[in-house]
């Protein structure tokens, strides 16, 4: 009974000290501030199979990999933590193609970032067909995409 009563006294201090508190707003922290950017890569082209393919963000390196076509619509995701604001994104394959976008990054807010290597060879049976040059797509959404 001694027991319950402490027990009772220290829950009741422990709540009139609580609930006299004052609620403290935490302060935002540099990781809330940042944007977080979800990117898709993929090497779509069955001639440059694996293809290396680096990818920088204001010159940092955020990707350095090869990247096996596949069966095609073989994505790899990566997910970064990048500061708000506006941001040079440059995609480069060992093939020498190199591509620059930009791409914006709102505060405490997510992009979803997708980005595809492309290259086909003519094809012999079809006399108009010239084949796909070696390029880059990039595609930017503040939704997130639906890749097939």
């Amino acid at each position: 009974m001694v027991r319950a009563a402490v027990f009772s006294g220290l829950a009741a201090l422990m709540f009139a000290c609580a609930a006299s508190a004052p609620a403290a707003s935490p302060e935002p922290t540099a990781s809330d501030e940042e944007g977080r950017l979800t990117l898709f890569v993929s090497n779509q082209s069955f001639a440059d199979d694996p293809v290396g393919i680096t990818i920088r963000i204001d010159g940092e390196v955020v990707v350095d990999e090869e990247f096996p076509v596949k069966a095609q619509d073989n994505w790899i995701v990566f997910e970064l933590r990048v500061p708000p604001g506006e941001h040079e994104l440059t995609m480069r394959s060992n093939t020498g193609i190199e591509a620059d976008a930009a791409l914006s990054i709102p505060s405490g807010g997510r992009r979803w970032v997708s980005i595809a290597y492309w290259y086909n060879l003519p094809e012999r049976d079809r006399a108009r067909s010239g084949g796909t040059p070696r390029s880059f797509s990039f595609t930017v959404d503040d939704e997130p995409i639906a890749l097939a």
